[in-house]
């Protein structure tokens, strides 16, 4: 039996302002994913996802199919990215393949999985097996930490594993990434799957991509969910609307969060715990100035800060969703925890820059 072990992640800076090609750093979050690769108890491949959607006997030329359209809407949508400026034409294309991938997931609940294990059998042995796929540590509900891509890499990275002795990391990360695409209509960043594959803390520059840091002590941290629902896309819409409304202002804020980021990075480099949570109060203030924050956030923010947090901000796409809080020690951090629960939020208490991908036999 093959068992792949994936972490979730977290962004520590630069939510919105990487999308005007500013800085922003990740670290893998210490709540897994597991995923169970062994012999066949049928023909064909089966996938138990523990009660979501389970099948058996999954032809493999059905699993092909699914990743080669997703494969090529992802590789027509990169040719559209390509152009300067699209025309009526390209933009009804591009409209249509986005509502193809929402199609195939409305059609086949198993398509993101299907996608992402078509990757690896396309250069594979077709054996049979069955995959059980466990969220066993993520938290159930909670958005904003990568939940998907973890499960994703996990289950890539085991079934690669099973039918070729050895992980292929390239192979995992575009077998996940396609999974990516399809679970969010379209070309992302990756930001997500290979800092959940690279493990530790990394980097990303829209222009540049991801670069792991390789800074291996850990940091002690605790997420605050707020339990408010967030959706990443308006508030990206919402930024967007404030800086045609108003350039100046706006990229003054963009350029700050850059910087602000910059300091940051450059005191988790340098073991400076007490400097990075500094920035992380002063990206809060930033990010609430930018008009993506919540009042439930900043309840949760002010909790945490007030029980001896070393700094605290929200983490994703704002407007609900979760906060972390950066903790001196273990101490403190149940501290916190118990100051965020009694705030009205769900503590969870976890490590940050943990190892990305293990595969194993067990």
């Amino acid at each position: 039996m093959i068992v792949g072990y994936a972490p979730m992640k977290i962004i520590i800076q630069g939510e919105h302002s990487v999308v005007y090609n500013k800085l922003g750093y990740t670290g893998s979050l210490g709540k897994r994913s597991k995923a169970t690769v062994k012999k066949s108890s049928c023909d064909g491949i089966s996938i138990f996802n523990h009660g979501f959607k389970d099948e058996k006997g999954i032809l493999v030329d059905d699993i092909i199919r699914v990743y080669e359209k997703v494969d090529g809407i992802k590789n027509e949508l990169k040719e559209l990215t390509l152009k300067k400026e699209l025309d009526e034409g390209d933009k009804k294309r591009k409209v249509g393949l986005i509502d193809t991938l929402i199609g195939m997931k409305k059609g086949d609940a198993l398509a993101l999985t299907k996608a992402m294990m078509g990757r690896i059998l396309i250069d594979t042995p077709k054996d049979g097996f069955d995959l059980v796929m466990d969220s066993f540590e993520t938290p159930c509900g909670t958005g904003g930490m990568g939940s998907g891509s973890s499960i994703a890499v996990a289950s890539a990275g085991a079934v690669d594993y099973f039918l070729n002795g050895e992980t292929n990391k390239q192979r995992v990360d575009e077998a996940a990434y396609l999974f990516d695409v399809l679970a969010h209509n379209g070309l992302c960043s990756g930001i997500d799957h290979k800092t959940i594959l690279n493990g530790g803390f990394n980097t990303f520059i829209r222009t540049e991509g991801i670069t792991p840091l390789g800074i291996t002590d850990a940091m002690t941290i605790v997420i605050g969910d707020t339990m408010e629902e967030a959706m990443t896309a308006p508030m990206v819409k919402k930024v967007s609307e404030f800086r045609s409304s108003d350039i100046q202002a706006a990229d003054r804020l963009l350029d700050e969060m850059d910087q602000c980021a910059r300091r940051g990075l450059d005191s988790l480099k340098r073991g400076d715990m007490a400097g990075l949570g500094e920035e992380m109060n002063i990206n809060q203030s930033l990010l609430e100035e930018i008009g993506v924050s919540h009042p439930k956030l900043e309840l949760l923010v002010n909790a945490a800060r007030d029980a001896g947090a070393l700094g605290a901000k929200l983490s994703g796409g704002g407007g609900g969703g979760i906060m972390i809080a950066l903790c001196e020690n273990e101490q403190k951090q149940k501290k916190v925890s118990e100051a965020i629960n009694n705030a009205g939020g769900k503590a969870i208490i976890a490590q940050l820059g943990v190892p990305g991908l293990t595969v194993r036999e067990e």
